[in-house]
């Protein structure tokens, strides 16, 4: 059995003895439609990985849909009409989307030109995930009892790095070079933004609660550094002015930008925003650069354009 990583006790494995143990854990808890034991499960899978990959000399930040839960403040008191019925789990977990991609920038990689910052997030996701074939005990995940493996990932020219992470829940009890899978598997996808895809207003911010909503016996709270909340806001508002970039030549196809008005609901509702920050950060947007506008429209006291 591995050392656990620094966000899961010595007292993790004597909870969760095999994979099983942890299910039968996350569905007890997570019972709810808002808050699924596959959403809990997802979520507490993707906060392992991200762990595993911030170390000492590595700084990721959070952005996306996984990082709406952590940022409502918890001094401010909840929206009434934005609460799920009466249970065990705030709020914060089961209102915003569910994420499905683990969206992260490399901060520690920010002056790396694009050709250098795909290669060195790569080697970094291949780190912790690393590609068939693969020693052993390599790609532990929530100590032993996943093994995590990239498949291809695609870097873009820009530097950007997508593609999915398989996290095999095995059974280790007979040592890594005889690990028996006891599930599907669970895909991850990751999201890794690029420098030229990053504008920030203000410094990295803290996360207010944990990325994972349940109290898991053995785990620390995970809370990462975030992409500043106001440029998260602009990307959103600036991508709701025109078609995605795949629909842009057409100009016959219909679009919609519904997960952003979902996630600006959110955020509304919950969060507090700097005013200048965000003036700012929606400014200097660089989806400006693709899009046919360069402010956003506004209307004169008159109700005029």
């Amino acid at each position: 059995m591995p050392e656990p990583a620094g966000h899961l006790g010595p007292d993790f494995r004597e909870h969760f003895p095999t994979w099983q143990h942890l299910r039968a854990f996350i569905a007890e808890h997570a019972r709810y439609p808002e808050y699924s034991p596959g959403r809990a499960l997802h979520q507490l899978v993707m906060a392992d990985l991200m762990s595993q990959m911030n170390t000492a000399t590595a700084d990721w930040h959070l952005l996306g849909s996984l990082a709406l839960p952590v940022r409502p403040h918890p001094a401010d008191p909840w929206p009434t009409d934005l609460r799920p019925a009466a249970h065990d789990v705030h709020p914060s977990y089961c209102m915003p989307r569910t994420a499905f991609d683990l969206d992260l920038f490399a901060f520690h990689l920010r002056q790396h030109t694009a050709p250098d910052y795909g290669r060195d997030v790569v080697a970094a996701v291949h780190a912790a995930a690393p590609p068939v074939p693969r020693e052993p005990g390599a790609g532990t995940g929530l100590a032993g009892l996943l093994r995590y493996s990239a498949n291809p990932l695609h870097v873009h020219d820009t530097g950007q790095v997508m593609g999915t992470v398989n996290a095999q829940p095995v059974d280790d009890r007979y040592g890594t070079a005889d690990l028996r899978p006891v599930d599907d598997p669970l895909i991850i996808e990751i999201d890794i933004k690029p420098p030229s895809k990053i504008q920030i207003s203000g410094p990295p911010e803290p996360s207010y609660r944990s990325v994972v909503g349940l109290e898991v016996p053995g785990v620390q709270p995970i809370r990462p550094s975030l992409y500043p909340l106001a440029n998260q806001v602009a990307d959103k508002i600036v991508l709701l002015t025109g078609p995605p970039v795949s629909l842009r030549e057409t100009g016959t196809e219909p679009w919609h930008r519904y997960k952003d008005l979902v996630d600006l609901h959110f955020i509304v509702k919950t969060c507090r925003i700097d005013g200048d920050m965000l003036r700012h950060a929606i400014a200097h947007n660089w989806n400006w650069n693709h899009l046919d506008a360069t402010h956003l429209a506004h209307r004169s006291p008159a109700g005029r354009a």
